[in-house]
């Protein structure tokens, strides 16, 4: 099953995941497969070395060093590997000159999700000289290649799936209507079209692509994806590869607040029931999604790798695996709940340069540098990419509160065009414009809560 690296006198327990191996001498062969059973059960209870450690002490009678008694990614440390000088196994190992790797960045989403990896994708290239392809929708193809980085469409259209979270008010399950009910089935094709598409992200050409076409073969060394990608963990496993998560919002069990995806109230939990149900909101989020996808069959069929049974927890692995997630949003605005691990950091909100958004370039229309020379800063009132079902009613309402308050306002438009035939000196309207641009302008910000527009606000101060 293994090799052997060390003498007969030494194990090494390693981690088997993502192409980790449990690697035993000849010698002690025998007794390590008769543990494989229960070492992992233990791993799953004691979420660390200490008893694990004394067991093998126990039963071995010569001398055993066990590196890695959790089981967990293959490589120690991606962010180690992406961004500095990495260990090829274990602690005591030389240090290795830091490869040059294919990241493949894997995205489902609306602009506000991609803008960030846009930020990260750019920096692993400029100053680590990796080889970047950013996956996403096929919708955002312009914004990557233009950004300088390599793209491959995934599966899904972000305005429906937009759509769909405005209509269900953030819910995960559809309210008890016939028409929420009938789209169940379209939900599922497209959310399993994107996680299907994942491997053909990391392993394929985009044949739409000329350069793309006549580039050398890309084939993905390490996977960055959020966690709405869905096929992510999958193809790290088939790949062999690390795998690294990166997202605006909490997906990581905690008892501090709910999922976002709960719809449940997110006030400060003052009992043990209410941190209970925050912590439980995580696993009956993850169970819905798991049973939406048909993973199982795409693992076998297409990946070549074994089923999830029931005790695999097909739905919990990222947290099983404590594979490294990193949360783009200041801790100043949410710190690091206690009890997340070393695998879980909070980074801080990825930005675009303005040289890389063109907010250092923008030119505004004659009517909206008219406007904002012609008084006091105003107050921006944007909705990001969200699908709004009567925007021409809601930009009513925010011409009447400008009214009603003498307040400058500024509204700028995306996906849904929010405009209407009444006009007022104190209303301008815009359309998509880079923030780095445009929250300078503005004394304070009305928003709909979307990562990129709270940390431009908030960088606005």
């Amino acid at each position: 099953m293994g090799r052997r690296l060390h003498s007969d006198d030494e194990i090494i327990f390693a981690g088997f995941h993502f192409g980790g191996e449990y690697i035993f001498s000849n010698y002690h062969a025998a007794y390590a497969w008769g543990l494989f059973v229960m070492t992992y059960l233990l791993t799953k209870v004691t979420r660390g070395g200490g008893l694990m450690a004394t067991l093998l002490h126990g039963l071995f009678p010569r001398r055993v060093r066990v590196a890695s008694v959790r089981v967990r990614h293959k490589v120690l440390s991606v962010r180690a590997q992406l961004f500095g000088a990495w260990r090829p196994r274990g602690d005591d190992a030389p240090q290795a000159a830091m490869p040059k790797l294919n990241v493949c960045l894997l995205v489902t989403g609306t602009h506000g999700d991609v803008a960030p990896f846009i930020a990260f994708g750019l920096e692993l290239v400029e100053r680590h000289g990796h080889r970047v392809r950013l996956a996403t929708h096929a919708c955002y193809r312009s914004k990557v290649v233009d950004a300088g980085l390599e793209f491959y469409p995934l599966a899904g259209d972000p305005r429906i799936l937009s759509q769909w979270m405005v209509q269900s008010q953030g819910r995960l399950l559809p309210r008890a209507k016939l028409d929420d009910l009938k789209e169940i089935p379209v939900k599922k094709a497209m959310i399993n079209a994107i996680m299907t598409s994942c491997l053909d992200a990391c392993t394929r050409v985009d044949l739409e692509d000329d350069r793309a076409i006549h580039a050398p073969r890309f084939v993905a060394h390490a996977i960055v994806a959020n966690p709405v990608a869905y096929g992510h963990f999958h193809v790290a496993e088939a790949l062999k590869v690390p795998l690294l998560m990166a997202f605006p919002q909490p997906w990581t069990p905690t008892a501090s607040f709910p999922h976002p995806l709960a719809s449940l109230p997110n006030n400060e939990p003052t009992t043990l029931q209410q941190k209970q149900v925050n912590a439980l909101s995580f696993r009956a989020v993850e169970t819905l999604q798991w049973q939406g996808l048909d993973a199982n069959e795409w693992r076998q069929k297409q990946l070549g790798l074994r089923r999830l049974d029931v005790a695999d927890r097909g739905a919990s692995l990222l947290d099983d695996f404590d594979v490294p997630f990193v949360y783009t949003w200041s801790p100043a605005l949410c710190p690091k709940p206690r009890e997340w691990g070393d695998n879980c950091d909070i980074v801080g909100a990825l930005t675009l340069k303005a040289k890389d958004d063109g907010g250092a370039t923008y030119q505004p229309a004659k009517a909206v540098a008219d406007f904002l020379a012609a008084g006091g800063e105003p107050v921006f009132v944007g909705f990001g990419s969200m699908v709004i079902a009567d925007p021409g009613a809601l930009y009513d309402l925010i011409l009447d509160a400008a009214e009603a308050s003498k307040t400058r306002v500024i509204v700028q438009s995306s996906w849904s065009k929010i405009e209407g035939d009444r006009q007022s000196p104190l209303v301008a309207t815009i359309g998509p414009c880079p923030h780095s641009w445009l929250m300078p302008h503005c004394r304070a910000v009305v928003h709909h809560g979307g990562a990129g527009t709270v940390a431009a606000g908030l960088r606005r101060g």
